[in-house]
């Protein structure tokens, strides 16, 4: 019985959900100008982004605990 319970935990963790891919799409689209994945880009995107604004971090195609600078475009 707790091996039925220990399948079914897994089927529903590995399944996947419909959403991530569309919100990862759109993630990749507002992204302009992206840099490189870093861990360290924390403080550092306004210099990154000049003469562009910083607009936000993004996670979308980075590693663990790596994010990149997205900046504004005009």
């Amino acid at each position: 019985m707790k091996l039925n319970l220990l399948f079914l935990a897994a089927a529903v963790i590995a399944a996947p959900s419909p959403g991530i891919e569309s919100r990862d799409v759109e993630a990749r689209a507002t992204c302009w100008n992206r840099s490189s994945c870093s861990r360290t880009w924390a403080g550092k995107c306004e210099d990154y982004c000049k003469p562009y604004k910083f607009s936000h971090m993004a996670k979308t195609d980075c590693g663990l605990l790596s994010q990149r600078c997205c900046c504004k475009t005009k």
